[in-house]
């Protein structure tokens, strides 16, 4: 990930000149609706295909009125080094889209980061984080882009470890939402080699 700072791109976010919702004409809200329909069809198969489910996530805290995300399936893999075994935890980036406010497509857009929190399930105890992510922007019909490296956590005692994460939505200047989510569902594959098996934690 990324180990961009913390100021918030300077390019403004105007999409001011838009025409509101309110004023989009009956025929226009109707091809919007269906513009919409078929776009999350396409999505759908979309997060079929990179292995990111929709259900696999819940909110636990939040502020503001975000945008619709994605959290991907983490993967977890034991490995055995003589007679120590470790777990290892990969997080994947979110798929981030700002929220949809004005009638038409590409015209509501919105500064996203995120961080990886990795928290010992039995103890409550947050062991490790990344780093925040980049900037990246989104909009209402494409999501936030990262490159680089996916977070990855490793341990060795025998207690459960979870991910959490927390995405911030951002105009120029501040911050107008954000949510924290921790995945449901890891993809397991033992010491053995054998899965991957779904298991809700690492």
């Amino acid at each position: 990930m990324s180990t961009s700072g913390s100021a918030v791109p300077s390019a403004d976010i105007d999409c001011s000149s838009r025409r509101s919702t309110r004023w989009a004409s009956a025929p226009a809200r109707i091809m919007t609706a269906i513009r919409r329909v078929l776009l999350m069809a396409v999505l759908a198969g979309l997060l079929t295909t990179v292995n990111v489910s929709p259900g696999s996530a819940e909110i636990y805290a939040g502020g503001g009125t975000f945008g619709a995300y994605v959290v991907p399936v983490p993967s977890c893999r034991a490995k055995l080094w003589a007679n120590t075994l470790s777990s290892m935890t990969t997080a994947f980036p979110p798929a981030v889209w700002a929220r949809d406010l004005r009638a038409g497509a590409n015209n509501d857009a919105v500064w996203i980061r995120y961080r990886v929190y990795y928290i010992n399930q039995s103890t409550g105890v947050t062991e490790s984080s990344s780093s925040w992510s980049g900037w990246s922007l989104a909009t209402d019909r494409t999501t936030a882009v990262w490159t680089g490296a996916p977070a990855v956590f490793s341990h060795t005692s025998r207690q459960p470890h979870i991910i959490n994460y927390r995405i911030e939505y951002w105009d120029s200047t501040k911050m107008t939402a954000w949510v924290a989510d921790r995945p449901t569902r890891y993809s397991y594959v033992d010491q053995y080699n054998v899965g991957p098996t779904s298991v809700t934690s690492c």
